[in-house]
């Protein structure tokens, strides 16, 4: 019998797939119908009954607003247009004539009240002006009221009274709801000023069906096929329904259900178990405060969507489930044959790699040799660098101790002369003058041999403390300004010879317990690298040596020149080890090197340069005034 290790690996596989797939299907069956209810069958329905409400509620609310904005712009457009005064005095002349006399400001009556009635076309079952008698119909638009309706009689009296501006009611009848707006036309002297008189009444009917019916289209896509937006009165007798005019059973039910005033969203059952989603809404239409908005929804119809969605993602799971178990067999497939080829490379890999590794090693070896061997290229190519300066430096202080050791010799001389001279005269007998004049004499040798030999004895000095400095990491307290001067001093002759100048601005109480041969050597570096790179086609020039503390235990020191400076292919390889714009003309490419090695890793501090073609170039030099050794700071 076989055990599971023998199965191969596209079997494992469909019965690992197998099993997911199952495990899978339990669990969602579980969760859907036992597991949490937010996310089993009865919550997701509640989830769609709430959402339901929230749109149900949202319609109701556009709906009130577009009833309420549509009678408030009516309202308004017949208050203006009462308020008229050419209205006013065309009224009261219609009145006083009769129709055979005054036939043409009859008809422009006529006309005005048409063309007020074709502004807002659908929304006027009637629109005429009633004489201040209110019995009379003075005109009407399109001439087709011709008497006073009675339903409208009682409305004329009422905005008839003083102090009646105007007046609105709430009309039932077999052509639907409508409502019922008076405004009282005042009588207005020659200033145009209210008289206190009534020239008439302007009646205007506004039927409420149009609406309802306009939004027909909006209604059916928020409420459903089943849904319907009602107008009821404060008695719940249906005014106007989407559906069908006061004829639906289901829907006298809810209007009966309502509270005069109140706004509510709430389910109800019909006495047929029909279950329904009901918005109460109030609306605001003047003196008309009796009537309230009904949006009425179905709970099956709002659910259906959901059971829609259930039934697609079903057919989309099963499609999925198809798809993905055609892949994985696939899949499988691929994955045996990978197999296959895996086993049969494997036979020869363990032979490669042991090849390889042999390779490897040999490699290795090789480059750890070449690297030994470019190690001690690279310091003995420092170590010449460094010989090389203080080869040149013993140069120029040979030349700088011939003229102070010259002009000693010659002192010398002079004054061995005079001495013989003045031997003589003893001999012969010397006399006061010349015995004065040889003292005098002596006096001026003297003085041009000692300061001759204390010049030359600076020289000795400083170059001697340099030589030890850059010959040998001794560590020691030192003061910067004076360390700058003996590097200069011993710099002298190259300088002069260049025709160029260094300046030196470096506080004379600045002092460091550092490494001054390194620090020498990095200012040697820098300076020689201005006086042959960036003075090379300039004839005189000046380097400016700076140097001030950024704070108690730093100090920043800048070395700039108003050179060619550096171009920006070459600015950020500058202390790259080998790299020279000289190269085969005398530059071997390690000055700024041995810089950087010696700024970083002995005094411990950092080097930043800054420079733009034909404007100089900067050198910053940040160090510690204690330079980091392990045997602790140096006594002062």
């Amino acid at each position: 019998m076989k055990g599971w290790g023998d199965v191969s690996v596209r079997v494992r596989l469909l019965a690992l797939f197998s099993l997911v797939v199952v495990a899978g299907l339990v669990g969602f069956l579980a969760l859907w119908l036992y597991g949490v209810p937010a996310l089993g069958i009865e919550g997701m329905f509640n989830q769609e009954i709430r959402r339901a409400i929230t749109s149900t509620e949202v319609l109701a609310d556009k709906e009130r607003d577009t009833y309420e904005h549509w009678f408030a712009e009516h309202r308004r457009a017949l208050r203006s247009w009462s308020h008229s005064p050419d209205l006013s005095r065309l009224v009261l002349h219609v009145a006083r004539s009769s129709a055979d006399k005054n036939r043409s400001g009859h008809a422009t009556l006529v006309r005005r009240l048409s063309t007020l009635k074709e502004i807002s076309p659908g929304s006027f079952r009637s629109l005429y002006v009633v004489a201040s008698d209110g019995k009379r119909i003075l005109a009407s638009a399109a001439d087709e009221v011709p008497n006073l309706a009675p339903e409208h009689e009682d409305g004329v009296l009422e905005t008839l009274q003083p102090g009646m501006a105007e007046s609105v009611r709430l009309l039932s009848g077999p052509a639907g709801a409508s409502i019922l707006a008076l405004q009282q036309i005042p009588q207005l002297d020659a200033l145009e000023q209210p008289t206190g008189g009534v020239a008439g009444v302007l009646v205007a009917e506004l039927g409420l069906q149009g609406l309802l019916s306009g939004d027909g289209q909006s209604i059916l896509q928020s409420l459903g096929q089943g849904g319907a937006v009602v107008l009821a009165d404060a008695s719940g007798e249906v005014l106007l329904d989407s559906s069908a005019i006061a004829s639906n059973a289901r829907n006298r039910y809810v209007a009966r259900q309502l509270l005069a005033g109140s706004e509510s969203s709430r389910v109800l059952r019909t006495a047929d178990a029909e279950e329904l989603i009901v918005t109460f809404r109030h609306l605001h239409l003047g003196a008309t405060d009796t009537l309230s908005l009904i949006a009425i929804r179905g709970t099956a119809d709002a659910l259906h969507a959901i059971r829609t969605s259930f039934s697609r993602m079903g057919s989309l799971a099963f499609i999925v489930a198809a798809f993905t178990l055609g892949l994985f067999i696939y899949a499988t497939n691929r994955v045996a044959q990978g197999q296959a080829q895996v086993l049969a490379l494997n036979a020869g890999l363990e032979d490669r790699i042991r090849e390889r590794t042999r390779e490897l090693a040999a490699s290795n070896e090789s480059l750890t040799q070449t690297l030994s061997k470019l190690e001690r290229t690279r310091t003995e190519l420092v170590r010449s660098e460094k010989l090389a300066a203080l080869g040149a430096m013993v140069a120029g202080v040979a030349h700088e101790l011939n003229t102070p050791l010259g002009n000693g010799l010659m002192a010398a001389s002079t004054m061995q002369e005079h001495t013989q001279n003045i031997d003589k005269a003893l001999a012969r007998g010397i006399k006061r003058s010349e015995l004065e004049g040889y003292v005098a004499q002596m006096a001026e040798g003297n003085a041009i041999l000692m300061a001759s030999l204390r010049r030359a004895a600076d020289l000795v000095s400083s170059f001697k403390q340099v030589a030890v400095d850059q010959t040998s990491a001794h560590r020691r307290y030192f003061a910067l300004g004076q360390t700058i001067d003996e590097i200069l001093l011993t710099l002298g002759p190259t300088i002069r010879k260049s025709h160029h100048k260094v300046e030196v601005q470096v506080p004379a109480e600045i002092g460091l317990d550092s490494y001054p041969g390194p620090l020498g050597q990095i200012l040697t570096n820098l300076i020689n690298n201005a006086l042959i790179h960036g003075f090379e086609s300039i004839p005189s020039g000046t380097v400016w040596i700076a140097g001030e503390l950024s704070d108690p235990q730093h100090l920043v020191l800048t070395v700039r020149d108003n050179g060619c400076g550096i171009s920006a292919e070459n600015l950020g390889r500058i202390f790259d080890p080998f790299f020279t714009t000289k190269l085969g003309h005398g530059g071997s490419g390690l000055g700024l090197s041995i810089v950087y090695n010696l700024m970083t890793d002995v005094l411990g501090g950092e080097i930043a340069v800054r420079s733009v073609p034909g404007d100089g170039t900067c050198f910053t030099l940040v160090l510690p005034l204690a330079a980091p050794s392990a045997q602790g700071a140096v006594p002062k």
